[in-house]
C-alpha cells in the first residue's frame, strides 16, 4: 500500500492524498474533495518524481500503518452501505491487479517521444510494474479515434487509458487511483460536466459572437494543471469524483470489457476535436457509466479552439447530437 492516507469517502470512493496534505483538508458540504483544497499543496510538491524503487525502499522501512484491513474498517464505519468495501475485499482475493495500458498517438519519432515529450518522460517510471503497459503510435498522421479504436480491438488489458502525448503524469498514486476509479465508473476522466447540455465544449453550452465561451462552473467537475513541469498552474472546475455526461479527452481511462460488450467506439468522423464529447455521450447512451476522479496531471496545451478544423468538427457534432 502506498504511503498515503484517505481524505474523504464519498459516493463509495476513497480519495487519496499525500501525508503533507493532511494538515489542512478542506471539505464541502457533500463530503467530496474540492479541487481548491489542492491548490496550496500542489505547488509544495514541485520536485522531480522519486523512482518507484526508491519509494518502495522508503515504504519498507516504515511500519505498515495502512494495510487493507484498516481500509476496510474505515470504509465500513463511514460508508456501511457502499459497494466499495466489497470491491476492496474482492481485490484482496485477486491474484494480480487489473492490467492497464496507456494509449497515445504522437507525431514524434520513437526516440524523440521518450526523450522529449511530457508523456514519454513521465511514463517511464510506471512501466516497471508487470501489469502496466503502453501502446504508443509514433509518427502518427491518423485521427485519434482511429488509433484508439485499434487499441480497443487489439489490446487485451483490463483498462485502457487514452491520453495526449503532452500530458505529464504528475500523480504518484495514479495506478492505484485508476484502479479504484474504474470500479466506480466504466470511463473516468480528470475533468467533465455533470449536466447534459447542448455542448460547444465540455465546460460550456454557450459561445458569444466573438467566439468566447461562457464557463458553466455550476456543473463542471475535476481539475487540470496547465503549463510545463517547472512552471504550471492548477485550474479547479468543481467537486470530484462525480458522475458526468462528458469528459475532457486529455485523459480518459476506460474498462475495456464494457466497451466491447456494448459496442462503444470512437467516431472516426472526428479527427481530434469533439471526439471526446461524442465518445462519452455514445457511452452513456449505451449504458456505460462516465465520471471524474481526482487524478493530478499537467497538460502542456490549453487547447486549440476556433481553428478551421475545430469549426468543421463542431458542425458535425452539432448535427449528430443536436
Amino acid at each position: 500500500m502506498p504511503n498515503c492516507a484517505p481524505l474523504t469517502i464519498s459516493n463509495g470512493a476513497v480519495n487519496y492524498i499525500q501525508p503533507a496534505q493532511l494538515q489542512r483538508p478542506t471539505l464541502i458540504s457533500n463530503g467530496t474533495q474540492t479541487p481548491a483544497s489542492l491548490l496550496d499543496t500542489h505547488h509544495r510538491r514541485l520536485q522531480p518524481r522519486t523512482t518507484r524503487t526508491h519509494r518502495q525502499a522508503q515504504a519498507s522501512s516504515k511500519p505498515p500503518l495502512l494495510k487493507m484491513t484498516l481500509l476496510e474498517k474505515i470504509i465500513r464505519i463511514f460508508a456501511k452501505n457502499s459497494s466499495i468495501a466489497e470491491a476492496l475485499a474482492s481485490a484482496r482475493e485477486r491474484k494480480s491487479p487489473p492490467s492497464i495500458c496507456f494509449v497515445s498517438a504522437t507525431m514524434l519519432t520513437k526516440e524523440a517521444f521518450w526523450r522529449d515529450s511530457h508523456l514519454g518522460k513521465s511514463l517511464k517510471d510506471l512501466l516497471d510494474q508487470g501489469h502496466v503497459r503502453c501502446e504508443i503510435f509514433y509518427e502518427n498522421r491518423k485521427g485519434l479515434p482511429a488509433v484508439y479504436n485499434q487499441a480497443i480491438e487489439t489490446r487485451d488489458e483490463d483498462i485502457l487509458v487514452f491520453l495526449h502525448d503532452d500530458v505529464w503524469l504528475w500523480d504518484e498514486l495514479i495506478i492505484e487511483k485508476i484502479t479504484h476509479a474504474t470500479r466506480k465508473f466504466d470511463c473516468v476522466g480528470v475533468a467533465g460536466n455533470t449536466k447534459n447540455l447542448k455542448f460547444v465544449t465540455w465546460f460550456s453550452d454557450k459561445m458569444n459572437e466573438q467566439g468566447h465561451f461562457y464557463f458553466k462552473n455550476d456543473s463542471t467537475s475535476g481539475f487540470i494543471s496547465h503549463g510545463d513541469f517547472e512552471d504550471h498552474h492548477i485550474s479547479p472546475f468543481g467537486p470530484t469524483p462525480a458522475a458526468c455526461y462528458v469528459l475532457d479527452g486529455v485523459f480518459i481511462a476506460a474498462r475495456r470489457s464494457p466497451l466491447i460488450k456494448r459496442h462503444v467506439r470512437f467516431d472516426t468522423q472526428f479527427n481530434f476535436h469533439f471526439y471526446d464529447l461524442d465518445f462519452c455521450l455514445s457511452a452513456r447512451k449505451s449504458g456505460v457509466s462516465v465520471g471524474t476522479w481526482p487524478i493530478d496531471l499537467i497538460h502542456k496545451s490549453h487547447g486549440n479552439f476556433h481553428s478551421d478544423s475545430w469549426r468543421q468538427a463542431f458542425q458535425v457534432f452539432q448535427k449528430k447530437w443536436h
